[in-house]
């Protein structure tokens, strides 16, 4: 069975990681509401 998406190898939290690790905010789009992308880009 894969991860589930709120533990910590789940693909949240792996999109997450992989963001952090490359500056590329990207990866956790697909994750955050379409409502808080601009103010995510902004502090990321």
């Amino acid at each position: 069975m894969p991860p589930h998406c709120d533990t910590m190898d789940g693909p949240v939290v792996t999109a997450a990681k992989k963001a952090l690790e490359t500056g590329n905010v990207n990866f956790i789009l697909p994750w955050v509401p379409k409502k808080a992308e601009a103010k995510l880009r902004e502090v990321f």
